[in-house]
């Protein structure tokens, strides 16, 4: 999966999303410039891990629910209705 250019487009997609929101939500934030492989018993799927502090008056249900449907799960670009959501 790290390999190929198909799973890590889709990733970055995701990814750059996440970063989008929560950029303005939040300080301090970090991610590594690649994903990661997370492995389970049942399957393999990229990661990448996110770290940083929220702004106060954001709490983490809140941030949650920006962050879905990730685009993973709605599509790229989001719909009009996602896009006044945020």
């Amino acid at each position: 999966m790290l390999a190929s250019q198909k799973d890590r487009h889709e990733h970055e997609l995701v990814t750059q999303a996440m970063k989008r929101i929560l950029r303005d939500r939040s300080t301090e934030l970090q991610l590594p410039s690649s994903p990661q492989l997370i492995t389970t018993p049942t399957l393999w799927h990229l990661g990448t891990p996110f770290e940083g502090k929220a702004n106060a008056g954001e709490n983490a249900l809140t941030l949650a629910c920006l962050l879905h449907p990730t685009p993973a799960l709605s599509g790229f670009p989001p719909s009009g209705r996602e896009k006044a959501d945020r």
